[in-house]
């Protein structure tokens, strides 16, 4: 009796009629991430104090669940939001989807956007804005300018050949 293989038990799932090994309470791993999600016990979606949409408690990774499908905060009602201001880089961008000129990612340089706002302006690709002073945190009106790109180029890389740019 030493030489026989044993073999592994399977059960039938309760739930999908298949042959498996059972996971817990006569139920195969995907049945049972599944019934666990439909027995957890149900709260309000909290994407807005009004939203009276009731979700499971916990998602099917066993993770919690604090919002129904597609409720989750965007754009001014995240709570991160700063008026669509980000930091890429050195420089800050804002969100701008509708922007002519936008981006992958639906932005456009803040210190071009403030540019256009002042003066009512939508600029050309080719046209680029140059902080005069430098500092490129530094977007006051009175420190931009429009430059073609050669001139932009030009003026920060002075004393350099093509070769060594």
């Amino acid at each position: 009796m030493s030489g026989e293989i044993k073999q592994p038990k399977t059960f039938i799932c309760i739930d999908c009629g298949k042959y498996t090994k059972p996971l817990r309470k006569q139920r195969c791993g995907l049945c049972y991430k599944k019934w666990r999600v439909v027995s957890a016990p149900k709260r309000k979606c909290t994407c807005d104090p009004r939203c009276q949409v009731m979700i499971s408690s916990i998602r099917y990774d066993g993770k919690p669940n604090y919002y129904a499908k597609m409720h989750n905060h965007k754009g001014e009602s995240h709570w991160n939001w700063n008026g669509g201001i980000q930091k890429d880089g050195e420089y800050l961008v804002i969100h701008a989807p509708y922007h002519p000129h936008k981006r992958q990612r639906n932005t456009i340089a803040y210190h071009r956007w403030i540019y256009e706002q002042y003066y009512n302006v939508c600029l050309l690709p080719y046209v680029e804005i140059d902080h005069i002073n430098e500092d490129k945190t530094d977007n006051r009106i009175e420190n931009l300018r429009p430059l073609y790109k050669e001139q932009h180029t030009s003026r920060h890389h002075k004393g350099k050949s093509k070769k060594q740019l």
